[in-house]
């Protein structure tokens, strides 16, 4: 199961890197890709990054999609732009638990006064369990402190 999260940390000693372990909706998951660095505020040592994470333990359905699709969906007239904003090219959604990509909009056209947009995307492939536990055993070692 994947999620689209935004990670926020303050001070000029804190870091965001593919592989942290966060806390999320009260479960563990890793953050396996980062999107964009939304704000960065060098004042206050603050930014706010937004990324994909993946729920530790949790089986993906990954495969059951094909890698690449096509869709179309419908924007209502009174909706779009305003409550059902627009995908652009490289917007980043979630479905059924798996996120995806917009690579290309193919074509867009009214159906009476509705808005029909057809979109190409492709799917951001999850973590393998081994790529999982792998990133769990370095956050380990990344707290242990040698003693002399």
């Amino acid at each position: 199961m994947q999620a689209i999260v935004k990670l926020t940390r303050r001070g000029f000693r804190t870091n965001i890197k593919v592989g942290e372990i966060i806390e999320y909706n009260d479960e563990r998951y890793i953050l396996t890709h980062i999107i964009a660095i939304e704000h960065v505020y060098s004042s206050s040592a603050h930014m706010v990054v937004k990324g994909i994470a993946q729920l530790v333990g949790s089986k993906s359905n990954y495969s059951l999609y094909e890698n690449t699709s096509v869709f179309t969906k419908k924007y209502p007239k009174a909706q779009y732009g305003h409550e059902n904003p627009l995908y652009r090219v490289g917007d980043i959604f979630l479905f059924d638990g798996t996120c995806a990509e917009i690579t290309s909009i193919d074509s867009i056209k009214y159906e009476f006064v509705d808005l029909v947009v057809t979109y190409r995307s492709r799917l951001i492939r999850p973590w393998s369990d081994e790529e999982i536990n792998q990133a769990i055993k370095e956050d380990r070692l990344s707290k242990f402190t040698v003693i002399n």
